[in-house]
């Protein structure tokens, strides 16, 4: 089968993010009118705080992995150092990191995983 960079894709799924670590409690606790909306299914689209720190997370992640497997930018627009200024608040907010050294090794780690996924689907290079 030919190599085809288009079919590569990074499988979010299985990357460890660092909102992972948020518990519903912290959600809750952080914006209960949300879920006091929630039992009358009235939560309007976008609401969620934590979306918008999972989107940057993608952000992050698909970028490496589009590095690792020489694709191009996935989010050419959105600046790196906005994307952890945004991201090191909402971690400080949730409790994830005590600051931006802490943020930065997170998304280092998050970026890791991101490329060695990137390595695994790309297979041995000759």
């Amino acid at each position: 089968m030919p190599f085809r960079s288009q079919e590569l894709e990074p499988t979010l799924a299985t990357l460890a993010f660092p909102s992972d670590r948020v518990t519903l409690g912290q959600l809750r606790r952080r914006q209960p009118t949300i879920f006091d909306q929630a039992s009358k299914f009235r939560i309007p689209a976008g609401s969620l705080e934590i979306l918008a720190t999972i989107h940057l997370e993608n952000i992050v992640a698909r970028r490496a992995f589009a590095a690792e497997c020489n694709l191009a930018d996935p989010s050419p627009t959105e600046d790196r150092r906005e994307l952890i200024r945004l991201l090191d608040a909402d971690y400080r907010r949730y409790g994830i990191s005590s600051g931006i050294q802490q943020t930065r090794q997170l998304l280092r780690e998050l970026e890791s995983a991101a490329r060695k996924q990137g390595r695994e689907q790309l297979g041995p290079r000759i």
